[in-house]
């Protein structure tokens, strides 16, 4: 039994989902087991052990958590970084944008003012023609 459950217990990377809903087997199994031994210190031995074992499963835990903590803060900070260098992107192509816009702006007004020329100078023209 103390095998078998440390074996449970050292699954690695097992779900919590899993783990709690093994937990109810192992408690009856170790329960089973405390009963069944006669002696007093047989039975302290065991549970000492399993003390130990659990234990250290707890301890593996929280140190996965914690390092699972640290990744997800290290990834929050990459996400941050990459969501302000998205927003001087933006930034960066709305100004890009409205220089176009007014480059395509000074392009209209220029086209109108040449064809306003070329209308002046084709009225010349025509009025050297007539005059000649």
């Amino acid at each position: 039994m103390i095998l078998h459950v440390g074996k449970l217990l050292n699954k690695a990377g097992e779900p919590v989902e899993t783990c709690a809903s093994q937990s109810n087997e192992v408690a009856s199994e170790v329960a089973a087991n405390v009963k069944r031994k006669r002696d007093p210190m047989e039975k302290m031995s065991y549970i000492l052990e399993l003390h130990k074992k659990l234990k250290g499963c707890l301890e593996r835990t929280t140190e996965k958590i914690a390092l699972k903590e640290k990744q997800n803060a290290v990834r929050k900070q990459e996400i941050l970084e990459l969501q302000e260098k998205v927003l001087e992107l933006e930034t960066a192509n709305e100004k890009e944008e409205n220089e176009i816009a007014e480059l395509k702006e000074m392009e209209q007004k220029r086209i109108a003012k040449l064809e306003s020329y070329k209308m002046k100078i084709r009225k010349c023209a025509d009025e050297i023609m007539i005059a000649l």
